[in-house]
């Protein structure tokens, strides 16, 4: 979809597979110092992989919350998957209200003002 967009590959993150001999295969590409398989751009493995492939922080400090001087400005969400990355956004925050409880919970509460 992004190359129909005119994005480059380089620019996307998604679930990554690892290749070998320039195939893919079934097991899942790492993050920090977890091991293969064990993590997808999902929940706290979106903060991972944003914080290793766009950010270079590498290890287990690829699980923490980013410098704020480092980390997006603005983050959108629109389900409970999303509450670390759009949590971790140190401007603006944009919530889709789909009735997802945990975000929702967040966003009404709104506990910083953004």
């Amino acid at each position: 979809m992004a190359q129909e967009l005119g994005i480059p590959s380089e620019k996307v993150i998604g679930i990554r597979n690892v290749t070998s001999e320039g195939k893919l295969t079934s097991h899942l590409a790492p993050c920090g110092d977890a091991p293969p398989d064990s993590v997808i751009t999902c929940i706290e493995g979106k903060r991972c992989f944003i914080n290793q492939e766009i950010l270079g922080i590498s290890g287990t400090a690829a699980f923490q919350r980013a410098p704020a001087g480092m980390r997006q400005v603005f983050a959108a969400g629109d389900s409970d998957t999303d509450v670390t990355f759009v949590g971790d956004a140190t401007g603006l925050r944009l919530v889709i209200n789909r009735n997802y409880q945990e975000l929702m919970c967040h966003a009404y509460d709104n506990a910083d003002g953004r």
